[in-house]
């Protein structure tokens, strides 16, 4: 046999092998999806049974995964934030982690966990989004001007916690507040929408609550002794007149 015809002949073997296994692959993927869509569904019928109101679709549209994430204290991310916005500035650390930035135009203080103290003391009216920009180095993260302050945001999600106000008092501007500087470290997944819809019907029935009227996914920022930040993924319900936070890696009831 001619080595051309071997040669043919191997490729069409090696192209029927990994066709053989995409679509063993495709069939397992496809199977797993199915799967976890039956559970939810079913582990929301289950609540249903118990008493529960929910409106259609509730927990299908919840994320299947989340993940928490760490983002450890970044000074020179800090530095980088106050020249944005100061211009050149003096720097002073005043120890406990505090970093104080200072110009004619004001001064910045950086606390430990994310803490941002401004005071705006120029006629000209201050870019405050240049101090909170060079924390979004992560393409993950955006942030959301409001009435009175700045959200940030992490996959479109909210975090609740990381809020830095805008004020005005004469001709002076003051902005303090939580935000997030340096890059992200990934810890624990979430559980499964299943594990997590017969969790919330617990952290509910505790708490006397049987209607759904709202569900979403977000993030917790919570500050770490070490002086970082921790991003909990959370399912944010709405019963009522109550907000109930309950975190999508344990289950269990949590306070913003």
């Amino acid at each position: 046999m001619e080595w051309s015809k071997i040669k043919t002949i191997l490729i069409l073997l090696m192209l029927a092998v990994n066709i053989f296994l995409s679509i063993n692959l495709y069939s397992q993927v496809s199977g797993s999806i199915r799967e976890e869509h039956d559970m939810t569904e079913h582990s929301g019928e289950i609540l249903k049974s118990h008493g529960f109101a929910f409106f259609e679709d509730a927990f299908l549209d919840m994320p299947v995964s989340m993940t928490s994430y760490t983002f450890r204290r970044d000074i020179e991310a800090e530095a980088k934030a106050a020249q944005g916005l100061l211009g050149e500035c003096e720097q002073a650390q005043q120890g406990g982690g505090i970093y104080q930035y200072s110009s004619s135009k004001g001064k910045v203080i950086f606390r430990s966990s994310g803490y941002i103290e401004l005071e705006w003391l120029s006629e000209d009216e201050p870019d405050i989004e240049a101090l909170l920009m060079p924390g979004l180095n992560e393409d993950a993260l955006s942030l959301k001007k409001e009435t009175e302050g700045y959200s940030l945001y992490m996959d479109g999600l909210k975090i609740v916690g990381a809020f830095v106000s805008d004020r005005h008092s004469g001709k002076e501007t003051f902005a303090e507040g939580v935000w997030v500087y340096g890059q992200k470290e990934r810890g624990a997944i979430s559980r499964t929408r299943a594990e997590l819809i017969l969790a919330l019907g617990d952290v509910m029935k505790k708490l006397n609550l049987t209607s759904i009227d709202a569900l979403k996914s977000a993030y917790i920022l919570s500050p770490l002794q070490n002086g970082d930040v921790r991003l909990t993924p959370v399912w944010l319900v709405v019963s009522g007149d109550e907000l109930v936070y309950v975190s999508a890696l344990t289950g269990q009831q949590i306070t913003s």
